[in-house]
């Protein structure tokens, strides 16, 4: 696979959000995404990197609550070194699935992890 950032800067983008913890990046909304995750998964592959979209992430929250396995989520959340989640703007009004995101967003960035939120919305 080609080692070049993709020509849009989303890829960069990324790569320098990787290299600095407290970095926040506002990209276009009209980006192909998941294509310029998978060159970040290539560029690095010594980390784990997770893409979700945050409908799945939500589905797979409410299938641990009813399954009463809770922690096994959070815990498999926990070992992500990035977690790219995509149409963060689908948590809106999900109280639960808000609560355990929060918590495993702080769990990954006081351990120097990196969370990466995408959204088509403002």
């Amino acid at each position: 696979m080609d080692k070049k950032p993709p020509r849009d800067g989303y890829g960069e983008a990324i790569l320098e959000l990787c290299k600095d913890k407290d970095n926040v990046i506002i990209l276009d909304t009209d980006v192909a995404k998941s294509t310029r995750t998978v060159w970040v998964k290539d560029k690095y592959p010594e980390k784990t990197v997770l893409y979700i979209s945050a409908e799945i992430f939500t589905q797979q929250y409410i299938d641990s609550v009813k399954k009463n396995n809770r922690n096994d989520f959070i815990h498999f959340y926990q070992l992500i070194d990035v977690l790219i989640i995509d149409d963060v703007q689908f948590l809106s009004g999900k109280s639960g699935t808000q609560d355990v995101f929060f918590h495993i967003f702080n769990y990954l960035h006081q351990n120097g992890k990196q969370v990466i939120l995408t959204s088509d919305k403002a």
